[in-house]
């Protein structure tokens, strides 16, 4: 295929795309800028070389009639979310540019572009230059409201390249690039019957830290090739007594050992539950 292939989505997060490029020669490069709604994928940067039937199956749907006649939408509203498929041939050969937003139902050969592009994605994922993933881990999974619950926040270096973020005594301060932030939900009753008492939101940082393995070098946490990190905050849940689905948003800036910026986007946890219980009678 004599042409290059780029792919951007912004599904997962409308503030943060993916976009992935591919040469003629099937060398690719992938940019997640969330993993919202897949928890366990990392966000980053990512290089390798996309397997050759792939390649060879995406350049017979993109070079067919049917992609060449799909309906494309003409332009986007504000904050409306949209994948994109573009493709650069040589000149004098004209280009295709091909957009959905909400607006307009995906053409099947849009469609069929796509699901090609997306295993292209997942082989991606095993090639990362410099990722990041997360766990959330709540040693207690119940606390008595008005105490402090413990959290612990496992960061995961995936890549040959080192990653620079803001340590965490900084977080939230704009003084760093992360604001991580805790939502909340009750699990415990209909969704249908919930109102706004019953969705909290916190801010981990400077307040509520009390201790980061390794420690961070000054302003700076720093992730080696395959570092990890571990965090623990204690933060005050004064929330009714219930049953909350906890899930923890890193927006985050990451940059390499020269400074430079990596990447940046959101990093979300898979939820987890936590359980406040009645103080006891006095």
């Amino acid at each position: 295929m004599q042409a290059t292939v780029s792919y951007t989505s912004t599904l997962a997060d409308d503030r943060h795309d993916h976009r992935l490029v591919i040469a003629p020669d099937g060398q690719a490069r992938l940019r997640l800028g969330s993993n919202r709604g897949q928890p366990t994928r990392p966000i980053g940067r990512f290089v390798g070389s996309v397997p050759a039937p792939l390649h060879q199956r995406l350049a017979a749907i993109l070079g067919g009639a049917a992609f060449a006649a799909a309906p494309s939408q003409p332009s986007l509203v504000p904050d409306e979310s949209y994948r994109r498929i573009q493709v650069s041939a040589p000149d004098p050969s004209p280009g295709l540019n091909k957009l959905v937003g909400e607006q307009l139902a995906t053409p099947l050969a849009f469609a069929e572009a796509e699901q090609v592009l997306e295993r292209m994605i997942e082989q991606l994922l095993t090639q990362p230059e410099a990722a990041l993933a997360m766990n959330l881990v709540l040693p207690r999974s119940e606390v008595q409201a008005g105490e402090r619950a413990l959290l612990e926040l496992h960061l995961i270096q995936r890549g040959g390249r080192a990653i620079r973020l803001s340590a965490p005594d900084r977080w939230g301060t704009g003084q760093g690039q992360v604001v991580a932030e805790l939502t909340a939900l009750r699990a415990d009753r209909p969704v249908a019957e919930l109102t706004f008492a019953d969705q909290h939101f916190l801010q981990l940082g400077a307040d509520n830290l009390t201790s980061s393995e390794p420690p961070p070098a000054g302003p700076t946490l720093q992730l080696g090739s395959g570092g990890r990190v571990q965090l623990r905050f204690q933060p005050v849940i004064d929330w009714a007594p219930g049953t909350y689905r906890i899930e923890l948003a890193l927006t985050l800036q990451a940059r390499g050992e020269d400074d430079a910026p990596l990447f940046d986007g959101v990093l979300v946890s898979a939820p987890v539950q936590l359980t406040v219980l009645a103080p006891p009678s006095p």
